[in-house]
């Protein structure tokens, strides 16, 4: 079992930065190197606007106008 630690993202006060949108990659990468959503995630987008339209199998990082985490999308679908 890889080990992946987790973030606690609290709006309005964790920041966005390198390290963790790097340990994001980096637990996108380590579970895409074991083929369980190589199929699944074909992109991954960081924006400031929700997109009109979503590129379907895309993963999207949401950010507000102060770089805070907004919302995660995959195609068209918010979870979270």
């Amino acid at each position: 079992m890889i080990e992946y630690n987790k973030t606690k993202w609290v709006d309005g006060n964790t920041p966005i930065d390198a390290e963790k949108l790097n340990n994001i990659e980096t637990g996108i990468e380590q579970i895409s190197n074991l083929g369980i959503i190589s199929k699944s995630v074909v992109g991954i987008e960081v924006t400031e606007t929700i997109p009109e339209e979503p590129i379907d199998k895309y993963l999207y990082f949401i950010l507000g106008n102060d770089g805070q985490l907004k919302n995660i999308m995959y195609g068209s679908v918010i979870i979270s």
